[in-house]
């Protein structure tokens, strides 16, 4: 069972750092609880430039060994209600209020703890790691449980049980925590620091106000510490180590969903366990006995009362008795809900998913209790109710009928007042981007195919993984996941996960690396963003010809007369432009990102753009909302615009029989136009420098229009705002019967004015910039290497070049040169920090700063983060450079201060060759510090 390597171990043991505190602290929500301190996360981020060199040294102190101070790892525990209505105490869960410095520490042991955690938890578990997800568990339970219900012959059935695990955190010993550590690898040391966050605790519970008096505990992990879901899993482990063991001796069969996929016994996430297996009395009582043992080491226990088991429909009476019998469980037709999704979705979908109509509409009910305007409606929408369905809709495809079932509810909401009102104009208008005229709300459907695309994605990127692999095994067996079809008696989750096919087939392309996965005529390979296809006919007898083909052996370039005989000039550019990369496997990549992932946002963008909601973007739209007003008034010019705001006339269109004389004059109709600049009432608030940007012919869209192209911001805001006054005067007339007062009515304009100015001033962004490091800021024998690369997308050609001074800021030497170009800015300004690498490690230089001024490749050189791009290939390859030198770091500075490597990259082009930078220095002199 010993999983944790002498690698693992140096990791996690390595010197604890300043950041890690800092990056610790800062990842935790600001308006969490406070602890028995007294203070919130909020207070430690926003004096952290005060405290935090104390705060830092005091946990870097506890970590490294030192006595810990009495009460640091005291906690207040509170009592969550876990239903609407709790009757007993059972119906509420602890959670446990700790010190912010104890989070702190615990977090940077939990940061730590999860580098390692990938390789020790067995890939039944997707809990709390990283890449592996919630909805892996779930669309393995989908299929294994379709596969129970269309088992309908054979001798022997199978079975899927459900387990509850009672208080599963509070019950976990300790000594059972330690011994799992040591069993799987950990260093003494590490389990030490891990005990004394565990062991020393003390507790007063919160009572109606009161504080009880300490309670020292003997066991159990606290709800509510960012290291007890990693030890939670970790001890999980346990019992998975038991039924893969009865695995192995054949005492328990897996289920197999089909011939060549991965046996499922079992399934984890923290607590919710479900286990499978035949229907036989045998593997029950294996069952039972492996339940028994893991009980009787770790503390948990399983409530059977709220456990339940599902049986294949080929099992007989009498061993389903047996089987239920021996564990003590009830039996199901339907399992239910697992991880918050139904199981085994049958014909009736709009009941299965009935449950989201129903949470949206309690939200709703709740929401028209409150005074809100039509801002907040927004926000509300598009951050709770748009948000409800999500996770249902990242596994499984609601019906088109039911998405716009839920829409009509949103609409309603949107424009009626309590149920009742006017829908002034259709719900996928509103959909629209804002910088197209909509309010940018999600359209259900679309987000739906977006979020299950996402699915896909992942089977296609990640075959290794066991969702991966039960897919493939079951669907598409000699294919890639893209070429799959719907099959034989699919699953209903695998339905869903076609429905978003057609998003990857239309954005995804191969990333070429070594060529061998990829066939030329058949993959979408070459750099063009419009057509990725090759164009030219295949002329050979073997029309699977792989890219690996075209490449030279002898020397690792892309072998030109083959290149010519084979393809036209269009395509020989192509595939010429495309660095090769022999190190690296192919691999599918997103166009639409720069790191090559697909993600729901480019998915769903993708949809918009190919339904033509992208098509005609007005920019008087994007002036609009980057007002500095606030959001209500926005919104209230939105309508205006629109031709929706519910003035006489507009209210009469709509086939309501109501009176459309102007209630402030009497005389004429109350359209928009009239309201605002011509009501004989209203005029007197215009004065005369105002009223010249109002035409006799405009409506209100065009004077908007004129305003916001032609008049500055404060004059904008003074025509908005006298607009806004009218509107809201001339409600209070109609509604509260206030009488019309011009004076009341130039006072408020004036305050709003004002008050919008001061929103101006208030409104203060924090730029942050990376000032170039003068030679004070490096150690002696550092060389600071200025890179940077020149791109003429026009011609398609691509320069580097390089600038290198010493410690003290001498100049040392200089490079410049050529580069292949796929007119990628980033791919070819990693280009350039990997060429200043290698003629840096070519000189026998040590220790080098590389300085450029593309801050995406700086970010990205030391993340760990997965890319897929030709620019993470560079940067891959300039990670393995890195390790060949003492060491090496890559800083941002602007193009200001590096202007010199850029006029050198820039000058290549007019001056090739070696003495290229002979003559720019005069033009750079200057411009490095």
């Amino acid at each position: 069972m010993k999983r944790i390597t002498a690698t693992d171990n140096e990791r996690l043991l390595r010197p604890f750092t300043v950041e890690e505190v800092k990056d610790a602290l800062f990842s935790m929500a600001p308006d969490k609880s406070p602890g028995p301190d007294g203070f919130s996360p909020a207070f430690f981020q926003h004096f952290w430039n005060e405290i935090g060199g104390d705060v830092s040294h005091f946990i870097l102190e506890c970590l490294n060994g030192h006595a810990w101070p009495i009460g640091m790892n005291d906690a207040y525990v509170t009592l969550i209600p876990k239903k609407a209505m709790p009757t007993y105490t059972g119906d509420l869960r602890p959670i446990a209020l700790c010190n912010v410095t104890y989070k702190i520490l615990s977090k940077v042991l939990a940061n730590r703890l999860k580098e390692v955690l990938d390789g020790a938890i067995s890939a039944p578990q997707s809990a709390f790691l990283p890449g592996r997800l919630i909805t892996d568990n779930v669309l393995i339970a989908s299929e294994v449980v379709h596969y129970l219900h269309r088992k309908r012959q054979g001798s022997t059935g199978w079975c899927a049980l459900k387990l509850d695990m009672a208080k599963a955190y509070d019950k976990m010993e300790w000594g059972f925590l330690e011994q799992i550590l040591l069993r799987m690898g950990f260093d003494g040391r590490w389990i030490d620091i891990i005990l004394r966050c565990v062991t020393t605790v003390r507790y007063k519970v919160s009572l109606n106000g009161c504080l009880t008096n300490h309670i020292l505990p003997t066991r159990g992990l606290r709800q509510g510490d960012p290291l007890s879901p990693y030890l939670f899993i970790l001890c999980a482990e346990g019992l998975g180590y038991l039924l893969s063991k009865a695995v192995l001796s054949r005492r328990i069969s897996p289920c197999v969903v089909a011939r060549g996929a991965p046996g499922i016994s079992h399934l984890f996430f923290a607590d919710d366990s479900l286990l499978f297996f035949k229907a036989t009395t045998a593997e029950a009582m294996v069952v039972k006995d492996c339940l028994n043992t893991y009980e009787a080491m770790s503390g948990q226990s399983v409530n059977f009362n709220k456990s339940c088991i599902l049986f294949s429909p080929n099992t007989t009476a009498d061993l389903k008795n047996a089987v239920t019998t021996v564990l003590n469980v009830d039996t199901v037709n339907n399992l239910g809900k697992y991880l918050g999704l139904p199981m085994g979705i049958g014909r009736n979908r709009k009941e299965v998913f009935s449950y989201i109509e129903a949470k949206l509409r309690h939200r709703l009910a709740g929401w028209h209790k409150n005074v809100l305007s039509r801002a907040g409606k927004e926000i509300l929408i598009k951050s709770v109710a748009q948000a409800l369905p999500t996770y249902t809709m990242s596994i499984y495809y609601l019906p088109l009928t039911f998405c716009e079932h839920l829409e009509r509810i949103m609409n309603q909401f949107w424009w009626c007042n309590k149920g009742s009102g006017i829908r002034w104009m259709a719900w996928q208008r509103i959909c629209s981007p804002k910088a197209v005229g909509g309010l940018g709300f999600k359209h259900l459907n679309r987000f739906n195919l977006a979020l299950l695309a996402k699915q896909g994605w992942r089977l296609l990127t990640n075959p290794t993984s066991l969702t991966a692999r039960i897919f493939k095994s079951r669907y598409y067996p000699n294919e890639e996941f893209l070429d799959a079809k719907i099959g034989a008696n699919p699953s209903y989750v695998w339905r869903s996960i076609l429905a978003g096919k057609d998003i990857l087939t239309t954005g995804c392309v191969k990333r070429i690396g070594n060529g061998e996965s990829t066939q030329v005529w058949k993959h979408p390979w070459l750099p063009d963003a419009v057509d990725p296809f090759v164009h030219s006919p295949c002329t050979t007898l073997d029309c699977t010809m792989t890219v690996s083909e075209l490449v030279d052996p002898v020397t690792k370039d892309w072998d030109l007369a083959k290149l010519n005989q084979l393809f036209d000039a269009r395509d020989v550019g192509l595939i010429t432009s495309i660095p090769v990369a022999l190190d690296f496997n192919d691999s599918w990549c997103w166009r639409e990102d720069s790191r090559g992932q697909y993600s729901v946002k480019n998915g769903y963008k993708l949809l918009a753009t190919l339904h033509n909601d992208g098509q005609h973007i007005n920019f008087a739209w994007k002036k609009l909302w980057n007002l500095k007003i606030p959001p209500n008034v926005c919104n209230f010019l939105w309508r205006c615009l629109h031709g929706v705001l519910p003035t006489m006339v507009a209210i009469c269109s709509r086939r309501v029989d109501v009176d459309t004389c102007c209630h402030l004059c009497k005389q004429h109709s109350e359209t928009v136009r009239h309201l605002f600049f011509d009501c004989i009432h209203v005029q007197a608030i215009w004065n005369p420098t105002y009223r010249q940007l109002i035409a006799e012919d405009d409506d209100f869209p065009a004077c908007l229009s004129k305003w916001l192209a032609a008049a500055n911001e404060s004059i904008v805001k003074w025509c908005v705002a006298a607009c806004w006054a009218v509107w809201k005067h001339r409600n209070a007339l109609v509604w509260s019967n206030k009488p019309w007062n011009p004076t009341s009515v130039i006072m408020d304009i004036s305050n709003m004015v004002m008050e919008w100015e001061d929103m101006d001033l208030h409104d203060v962004r924090v730029r942050t910039t990376t000032a170039n490091a003068s030679p004070m800021d490096v150690a002696p024998g550092t060389m600071m290497i200025y890179v940077d690369a020149a791109v003429f997308v026009d011609l398609r050609e691509a320069y580097v070049g390089v600038y290198m001074t010493n410690s003290a800021g001498d100049y040392v030497a200089a490079k410049n040169g050529s580069i292949r170009c796929l007119n990628d800015v980033l791919l070819v300004e990693a280009m350039a920090v990997k060429e200043a690498l290698s003629w840096a490690k070519e000189r026998g230089d040590n220790n080098v700063i590389i300085y450029s001024d593309c801050q995406m490749v700086c970010k990205w050189f030391d993340s760990v983060a997965r890319d897929l791009s030709y620019a993470g290939c560079i940067l891959e390859e300039c990670r393995t450079l890195k390790r060949l030198f003492e060491s090496v770091s890559i800083r941002f500075i602007p193009r200001s201060a590096n202007k010199f490597a850029h006029t050198l990259a820039r000058a290549t082009r007019s001056q090739p060759g070696p003495m290229c930078w002979l003559s720019v220095i005069p033009s750079c002199i200057g411009h490095l510090f």
